[in-house]
């Protein structure tokens, strides 16, 4: 049985406990703009018909999945506060909506990368299925993924069966013990790597069309090109502080602190601040790096605009000046030729 790190007790460690209760308030923290900005990519997805397109609605998928992730750490934030644990049963009845968000989250990932793939590599094939409503195609792969991930779900409920005492402060990855941690870890590791795999074809491929010249997948090499840096950004993200960071919490940090078990609960929650980022930076990223996103969010939250005005408004007015002292120059020039004439 690998019990999840969120098993141990403070015991009389009141220094550690008070450096914990400071990392998960910042923790939470976190997590509520998680969720605010999940929640605003899901809006305007729904809202904008610009945005309906089959990765689009992957991507809103992939961000409502985070935001249920998000919402499960306030149990765990109230627990740690209250030196209370509950039954490892009484944690997966709590926690498996955050554990169906977590692992859905990740395939979805796959299948955008896959969807840019077959937009690029059959283009005509990709128009025809996707021409009247690209919602089959998500449906498809929301199906497939959620058979991956309720299958997991049930396995982690065979093995939470089996220790239901075990008390925990109720982490949403307490839930996923031995065989289904392994078996859960085995599924994100291997999309992970094809998603990378994929992404690397996806830019050779858009390096080859844009020398090329090619004219028949004209259209979605633009759409992909636009929104490839966002795509490949959330990746790297999700890849450096979700997965690495997963791997760093289950198999390292009980080798090197598996004798102190309150600073390896404490060294665990400064680490998943990483993976809470991870699960919010969806919106951030599309802001920065995808102008048809950008220009939506500053349409619908129109108080992003306000910094932005703060910088370009002197550019403007600087800019005005200089055209009326030009004007005003050559005005006075052509008033001294007509004099001297």
């Amino acid at each position: 049985m690998n019990n999840n790190l969120s098993t141990n007790e403070f015991g009389e460690s009141d220094q550690i406990y008070a450096y914990t209760i400071w990392v998960t308030s910042i923790q939470q923290f976190l997590s509520i703009f998680g969720i605010a900005f999940n929640s605003a990519l899901v809006y305007i997805t729904i809202k904008h018909k610009s945005l309906h397109r089959s990765y689009g609605f992957l991507l809103a998928i992939c961000s409502l999945c985070d935001a249920l992730l998000e919402s499960a750490t306030p149990l765990a934030t109230i627990l740690v506060f209250l030196r209370r644990r509950i039954s490892l049963l009484t944690c997966f009845y709590t926690q498996f909506i955050a554990g169906i968000g977590a692992i859905n989250s990740y395939l979805n990932l796959f299948f955008i990368s896959l969807d840019r793939l077959g937009s690029l590599a059959f283009p005509l094939t990709y128009r025809y299925l996707t021409k009247n409503s690209c919602g089959k195609f998500v449906l498809i792969c929301n199906v497939i993924s959620l058979s991956i991930v309720f299958y997991n779900i049930y396995l982690a409920y065979t093995v939470v069966l089996q220790h239901p005492e075990i008390m925990v402060y109720c982490e949403p990855g307490d839930i996923f013990q031995g065989e289904a941690l392994t078996i859960s870890g085995f599924f994100m590791m291997a999309f992970t790597m094809a998603t990378i795999v994929i992404y690397i074809i996806i830019w050779i491929m858009l390096k080859v069309l844009k020398s090329n010249g090619s004219s028949n997948s004209a259209s979605q090499v633009e759409i992909t090109r636009r929104i490839f840096k966002s795509l490949a950004v959330i990746m790297t993200v999700i890849f450096l502080f979700w997965f690495m960071c997963g791997l760093i919490i289950t198999m390292l940090v009980p080798r090197l602190f598996g004798t102190d078990p309150p600073l390896q609960f404490l060294i665990t929650r400064i680490i998943a601040q990483l993976i809470t980022v991870a699960g919010a930076i969806n919106a951030p990223v599309l802001y920065f790096c995808s102008s048809e996103y950008r220009e939506i969010m500053k349409r619908e939250f129109r108080w992003i605009k306000l910094p932005c005005s703060a910088f370009q408004q002197p550019i403007n007015n600087s800019k005005n000046v200089a055209v009326v002292a030009t004007k005003t120059i050559r005005l006075h020039k052509t008033n001294a030729c007509l004099i001297k004439e």
